[in-house]
């Protein structure tokens, strides 16, 4: 036993060590090109009632999402509570129809929050949709290796919200009847 206790002790160690050395700053970025009209992409960026349609963070994921909205455009804000997602907070800080959307999200229990970003580049039919999100670790080792372990995880939301968000402006595909 007292041997098992100094392997833990050994690892526990070595991981704050590591996290030492791991930037206290995170960042994710992914896009996704949409044959959509720019209005439409903004609308569903804009109103955060809109997000549980194609967001990965949603009803479908935890069962228990509770989710109350106040406001429109810059300053409203979402609220939730879910057994999985946890409880927070998000607020849209700005909101431009040419350029994209910003926010910000914060966790119960989490001193840092996490802002985030949508921009727009439209070319011909097309609108590349870049979602970015970046915080800080406040600088605590332990939570710098966390975000190493959560980016990944992280991404693939942003990914699997982006494949959601293009699915529901690009509408239903045409079909051919040939």
């Amino acid at each position: 036993m007292k041997m098992l206790l100094k392997i833990v002790l050994i690892l526990v160690v070595l991981i704050l060590a590591v996290g030492v050395f791991l930037p206290d700053t995170w960042e994710v970025e992914v896009k996704s090109t949409m044959t959509a009209d720019v209005a439409a992409v903004h609308a569903q960026l804009s109103d955060l009632r809109n997000w549980n349609s194609w967001s990965a963070w949603n009803d479908r994921k935890d069962p228990t999402l509770k989710m109350e909205y106040t406001g429109t455009g810059v300053g409203s804000v979402e609220t939730w509570t879910a057994e999985e997602l946890g409880t927070g907070r998000m607020e849209i800080t700005a909101s431009d129809p040419a350029t994209g959307v910003e926010y910000f999200i914060e966790f119960e229990g989490m001193a840092e929050r996490l802002n985030g970003k949508f921009t727009y580049a439209t070319q011909g039919d097309t609108v590349e949709v870049t979602w970015t999100g970046w915080g800080d670790t406040g600088g605590m080792p332990w939570d710098n290796v966390m975000m190493k372990v959560f980016l990944p995880m992280v991404r693939a939301d942003f990914e699997e919200s982006l494949v959601g968000l293009k699915a529901k402006v690009e509408g239903p595909a045409d079909s051919a009847d040939g």
